[in-house]
C-alpha cells in the first residue's frame, strides 16, 4: 500500500507534512487558564461541538480551539509564503503580509486579532529587528 511518503512527486511539486503538538508545565497551565478565562473567553476553534439547549452547534472552546487556531495561521502562513514566491525578493514579505492577512479574514471569527494597519506595522518592526539581528549575527 502506497503512502504518501512512497509517491514520487511531479517536478515543480513540493509535499509538506506538518505535525503539530504542545506541552506545558505549571505556570504555563496556569497563565493558559487565565488567557482562556479573561481576554481569551470568546475565542473559538473550527470544530463544531455538541449543540446548546438550541440544539445550534457550538465550536470548541478552551485549549483545543486555541490549538485549532494556531494550526490554521501556521497552514495560512505557509500558503501565503509560497504564493508570495513569485513576488521580486524586495516585495516578497510585504506581499506575504497581505496574502496571510487575506486569508485569515476568511476566518475571522476564529482569527482575527487586530485590525489590519496596527497588524502590518508590528510585523514591519518586527522584520526591521530581525533583519537587524541577522545583520550583526552575519555581516
Amino acid at each position: 500500500m502506497a503512502t504518501k511518503r512512497d509517491q514520487t512527486l511531479e517536478d515543480g511539486q513540493t509535499f509538506l507534512h506538518l505535525q503539530y503538538s504542545f506541552g506545558y508545565g505549571l505556570q504555563a497551565r496556569f497563565a493558559m487558564g487565565l488567557y482562556l478565562a479573561t481576554a481569551g473567553s470568546d475565542k473559538v476553534g473550527f470544530t463544531m461541538v455538541k449543540p446548546s439547549a438550541d440544539g445550534t452547534p457550538q465550536p470548541v472552546r478552551g485549549i483545543r480551539g486555541a490549538v485549532e487556531r494556531n494550526v490554521m495561521r501556521y497552514f495560512l502562513a505557509v500558503e501565503a509564503h509560497v504564493a508570495a514566491l513569485p513576488a521580486p525578493e524586495p516585495d516578497r514579505f510585504e506581499r506575504s503580509l497581505e496574502l496571510w492577512l487575506d486569508a485569515t479574514e476568511a476566518y475571522a471569527t476564529q482569527l482575527h486579532e487586530m485590525d489590519r494597519d496596527a497588524y502590518l506595522a508590528m510585523k514591519r518592526k518586527e522584520h526591521r529587528r530581525q533583519q537587524a539581528l541577522d545583520q550583526s549575527v552575519i555581516p
